[in-house]
Formats: structure tokens, C-alpha cells, sequence
């Protein structure tokens, strides 16, 4: 594969998740009796729950508060470790393998900077899975920028695994 053609590859998979973070992630579910309906735009999820698609970028948004939250505990020395405060610092993950990508677009590949990229998408894609299985309901079909994220992390794995591997060791 050559330099121009994984450039073209990794731009489409740049573009790919702009599009994947634009779309529904997760539900911000709401407790609504079952005798009662869930107006648009909820729809009912399971038994007396009622939900709103938020996207990726909403995603994002909830768990940065918490991660900024955990530096500013960490520099002041009052990180307790809790569960959330963990859970929001690995919600960065998946926004990595975005600038490692438009760093190797933009900068002349090294074998550093393509291991980086690897870990990257390995460590965004498990965590979007573990993401996609907590939202495993009837409703998951409809969470489409989460199943996008995951393929298009799934494919980029792939292609970098190969990339990697049948790069030259020295550059």
C-alpha cells in the first residue's frame, strides 16, 4: 500500500467518524410508568423507561466535565479513584485515534507514530464495543453512529495492523 493511498484511506476514515460522532450513541433514558407514552422525540425503551438518543458528540461532552474533573484532581492531589471518575477519564479514548490519524496525514509516517496510531484505534475500538454492549437493548439498532464508530474503528484496525506489517522497519 502506498503513502498516497492509506492518506486517502485515513481521510475517509476521519470524515467517517465526524459522521459516526453526529449520530445517536446512547439514550438518556428517563423513568416514565408504563401506562403512560413517551411523546417524540423519547421513544420507549424498556418496561417504564422512555429515552432520547444523544449523539456522540453529546457523549463526549457528558464524560469532559469528568475528565477535567480528574486532572484538576489529580494536579491538586484529591483524586479519591472512584469508578465514574475512571470510567470518565477512559471516555477520551475514542477521540484519540482522530488526531493520531491527522497527525500520520499530515506529518511523514514513522514506526512510532504508526505503533501510536495502532494502540489508538485498538484502544478505541475495545472501548466503543464495551460501550456498544452496555447499550444492547431492543432499541440498539437505532444507536447507528455507535455501530458506525465501531465498524469504522473494527476496519482502520485492520488496515493499520496491515500497513504496519508490511511497512519497512526504519520509516
Amino acid at each position: 500500500m502506498n503513502a498516497k493511498s492509506k492518506s486517502i484511506i485515513r481521510a475517509g476514515a476521519l470524515l467517517l467518524i465526524v459522521l459516526a460522532l453526529l449520530g445517536p450513541w446512547m439514550y438518556d433514558s428517563v423513568n416514565v410508568p408504563a401506562e403512560y407514552a413517551c411523546d417524540k422525540p423519547f421513544i420507549r425503551l424498556d418496561g417504564d423507561f422512555c429515552g432520547i438518543p444523544l449523539s456522540g458528540i453529546q457523549f463526549f461532552n457528558w464524560f469532559a466535565v469528568g475528565f477535567f474533573v480528574i486532572l484538576f484532581q489529580l494536579i491538586t492531589g484529591t483524586f479519591s479513584g472512584r469508578v465514574l471518575e475512571f470510567a470518565a477519564g477512559l471516555s477520551i479514548l475514542p477521540l484519540l485515534p482522530f488526531l493520531t490519524t491527522a497527525v500520520l496525514i499530515w506529518k511523514v509516517e514513522t514506526r512510532r507514530l504508526r505503533t501510536i496510531n495502532l494502540i489508538a484505534w485498538a484502544l478505541a475500538f475495545l472501548l466503543t464495543l464495551l460501550v456498544f454492549y452496555f447499550q444492547i437493548q431492543d432499541q440498539a439498532f437505532r444507536l447507528w453512529g455507535l455501530w458506525l464508530y465501531v465498524l469504522v474503528a473494527f476496519g482502520m484496525l485492520a488496515v493499520e495492523f496491515l500497513a504496519f506489517r508490511n511497512s519497512p522497519r526504519n520509516g
